[in-house]
């Protein structure tokens, strides 16, 4: 019998220590979401105005209708090669632009109305 309750103490002992660590570990990332979130909200949100941004964004999308377009006509290919080029850097600058002054969830979602727009 006593071994039996010296082996539930020392359970009960590493279930204590066990729960520590977690809860130490919950902390930490804690720490490091805010000190995240911190360093997003802080960032510069450069000199791009809503305004640069549609313009970017009418772009891309007025290169993926070109393309969709030269795909019917023949020699188009070097066009159609250079307009794919062109709206994919497009779409990398809107999306970096995005995520740099929306921050988190909403660039996420941006990224997929600009990519789903082209």
């Amino acid at each position: 019998m006593d071994a039996l309750n010296a082996d539930i103490a020392t359970l009960a002992r590493r279930r204590e220590r066990d729960r520590k660590e977690f809860l130490h570990t919950i902390e930490l990332k804690n720490l490091t979401i805010r000190h995240l979130e911190e360093q997003l909200n802080s960032r510069s949100t450069g000199s791009l105005t809503k305004a640069d941004l549609q313009v970017l964004s009418d772009t891309a999308i007025t290169l993926g209708l070109a393309h969709k377009t030269w795909v019917h006509v023949k020699g188009t290919e070097p066009w159609r090669t250079r307009a794919t080029t062109q709206l994919e850097q497009l779409n990398s600058i809107v999306l970096r632009v995005l995520g740099e002054t929306r921050g988190g969830n909403r660039s996420k979602k941006s990224h997929a109305d600009v990519g789903g727009a082209a």
